[in-house]
């Protein structure tokens, strides 16, 4: 299980790493002292993609003679291939975030009134998809934290529980008719 202090760094980190064009180190001792996140940028994972981590681990740890026994290499590897996940998804929900931001304003949505338009407008705007229900929320809480929406954590959740079920059952639909 990742720690909250690597969800932190997370959400600090999201966007450096395409910046950053780091190389791992030559041993053991500066690889040791690197951050999850400075290692993760180390790795190509935007090419190879995480389902290669173990094998890309592996391949380091032996170059710098470090232990390559089964734990030690997959524990790195998944330590690596989370942080790397979670960090897309970061980036992912705050993209989302903002196109739903720009779709509230062009569409002249007043942020404050939000809960009182009507749940097809709605979901229309945040535009679920077939977006899993956690991240639904992770998005629908973001954009209320970016506007500044002042709205209890009960109403927030009656709010987007309705746009939610409104787009899930839009696509059903949708599903059912081309079936």
């Amino acid at each position: 299980m990742i720690s909250e202090d690597i969800t932190d760094e997370i959400a600090a980190d999201v966007g450096d790493r395409d910046t950053a064009d780091m190389k791992l180190p030559a041993n053991k001792a500066d690889y040791m002292r690197m951050s999850v996140a400075e290692k993760v940028c180390c790795y190509p994972f935007d090419i190879r993609g995480t389902e290669s981590a173990f094998e890309m681990v592996r391949m380091y740890f032996e170059k710098i003679d470090m232990d390559t026994g089964f734990h030690s290499v997959y524990e790195e590897a998944k330590l690596l291939s989370d942080y790397y996940e979670k960090q897309k998804a970061e980036e992912f929900i705050g993209e989302r975030a903002e196109r739903v931001i720009e779709t509230m304003k062009f569409l002249g949505i007043d942020a404050g009134r939000m809960a009182d338009y009507s749940t097809d407008v709605l979901s229309e705007v945040f535009s679920f998809g077939d977006m899993e229900y956690f991240a639904g929320i992770k998005l629908f809480n973001r954009v209320i934290d970016r506007l500044e929406i002042n709205m209890e954590q009960q109403k927030r959740y009656e709010v987007f529980d309705r746009i939610y079920t409104e787009s899930m059952q839009e696509k059903k639909d949708e599903r059912d008719r081309y079936s």
